[in-house]
């Protein structure tokens, strides 16, 4: 697995300019990965989320997401199945969603980037993580996009292997 490549894709409608709870009207997570030498891509087809952007009030502001394991989709069954039941990737069945919070948001150097600390929790683990936020407007819809990188690894995502790398490039757009 040279790098899992997981695109968090939520649209957000704007309620309130100063104050905003935005609804997510389409969430999908996208992941690429390179194992021995293969591309395989896939999603999570069931997420919930949470925003509430204030630009003026980053203190009350937050950005939050959960994932349901089994809703992943490879184009592989036996793949699909192999990922949610082993314990040396999700096993769903003991840890059945990924939990994703910010926890601090500050504005970074240019207007609409924003540093964003996040709490990760999977497999039973809590790990933090740091990506710069873009935000803008699409017409009415507010969207954001960030990028991190995780150590495979150290989220118990398969064991130690030649033909699979330890990157998993993190990819999110609201």
């Amino acid at each position: 697995m040279r790098a899992l490549f997981i695109c968090l894709l939520l649209f957000m409608s704007a309620k309130a300019q100063s104050s905003t709870w935005w609804h997510a009207v389409a969430t999908e997570i996208h992941f690429h990965i390179i194992n021995a030498g293969i591309s395989v891509d896939g999603t999570f087809n069931s997420i919930r989320a949470n925003v509430h952007w204030n630009p003026e009030d980053f203190v009350h502001s937050s950005l939050q997401g959960t994932a349901l394991v089994k809703s992943i989709q490879t184009g592989n069954r036996l793949r699909d199945r192999h990922l949610n039941e082993k314990t040396e990737f999700f096993h769903a069945t003991r840890f059945p969603e990924l939990h994703l919070s910010s926890t601090h948001i500050e504005v970074a150097k240019k207007i609409g980037i924003y540093h964003v600390d996040w709490i990760l929790e999977m497999k039973g683990q809590q790990g933090t993580l740091q990506s710069e936020l873009y935000v803008y407007r699409v017409g009415l819809f507010e969207v954001a996009f960030t990028t991190f990188k995780l150590q495979r690894q150290a989220w118990q995502l398969g064991s130690q292997s030649t033909s699979m790398s330890n990157d998993v490039q993190v990819s999110i757009a609201t």
